[in-house]
């Protein structure tokens, strides 16, 4: 047996006291709402247990016959299934609204004027936090994506560090002190970071090259490299991945942890931060 299940969230709204107490949904003609009535079994169900918050997305599991006590976990990894996403037990979703605010000039005086950003499309406000690295992967999985994808600086907070310093990840060619082929190993590491090999990571794989004044063919390059060069071209300073710059894999697993940690809500960020010096004295500084 299939069902259909109609939803009509906040349809009954408020009583309005210019229209004698009633509803908007007690003033609309609705012949065919009212047709059903007569010949429907009608109840009242409480669908958000009083703990939780009383939204949508607690009722729809509710409706669909999910406990919301045992599975509900927030709205953003039910968007995220909505959409195909495939979560692991360990994942974290973190959903946002793009909104519009008033123009109030201090910024605890400005309200919520939109709660669409004036009905923006999903793909003007679909944003990736990535590296410049992943340009070559996102024009190569959809071809005519790149014209409509571009690349912005990370925005900066006023009165905070210096907004130029940037993340910066590298490929590194290392070679064993003991190997028995030292020559041929230099040769590799020289074919990578030749000119010819360095035109073809720009111009084909959209990666920032290695040499300076490097000569490229931005026709050919990724739309999106010039404008990561300039963001780059403005660099005051660089700083790797913590994670990465930490004294070990283990290290930067315990950090990584942490900052999951404190997202999650099991740790504060001094609790988080604890168990990391913790961890350094018993395994990097002993």
């Amino acid at each position: 047996m299939k069902y259909v299940i109609v939803l009509g969230d906040g349809m009954a709204d408020e009583p309005i006291e210019a229209a004698g107490g009633k509803t908007p949904l007690q003033l609309a003609d609705k012949p065919v709402m009212d047709e059903m009535a007569k010949v429907s079994e009608q109840g009242i169900a409480y669908t958000v247990p009083s703990n939780l918050p009383a939204g949508s997305d607690v009722a729809n599991l509710s409706m669909l016959g999910y406990d919301p006590q045992v599975y509900y976990s927030g709205r953003s990894p039910l968007e995220a299934l909505s959409i195909g996403v495939d979560m692991k037990d360990t994942d974290i979703a973190l959903r946002c609204n793009v909104v519009t605010v008033s123009e109030d000039e201090d910024y605890e005086d400005k309200t919520i004027i939109d709660h669409s950003a004036g009905e923006i499309t999903s793909e003007e406000a679909a944003i990736l936090i990535q590296g410049s690295w992943a340009i070559a992967q996102i024009n190569g999985n959809n071809p005519d994506f790149e014209s409509k994808c571009g690349v912005f600086q990370f925005p900066g907070i006023d009165g905070a560090n210096d907004p130029n310093r940037m993340i910066v990840k590298t490929d590194n060619l290392l070679m064993s002190s003991t190997t028995e082929h030292q020559d041929a190993a230099i040769a590799l590491m020289k074919m990578f970071t030749d000119e010819t090999a360095q035109k073809y990571t720009a111009e084909i794989g959209g990666k920032f090259p290695i040499i300076k004044d490097l000569e490229i063919d931005y026709d050919k390059a990724p739309a999106q490299l010039k404008y990561v060069q300039d963001i780059m071209a403005k660099a005051t300073g660089t700083f790797g991945f913590y994670n990465e710059s930490l004294a070990s894999v283990e290290a930067g697993d315990c950090f990584d942890n942490a900052m999951v940690d404190i997202f999650l809500g099991n740790q504060t960020p001094e609790e988080a931060f604890q168990t990391v010096q913790t961890f350094y004295e018993e395994n990097v500084w002993e």
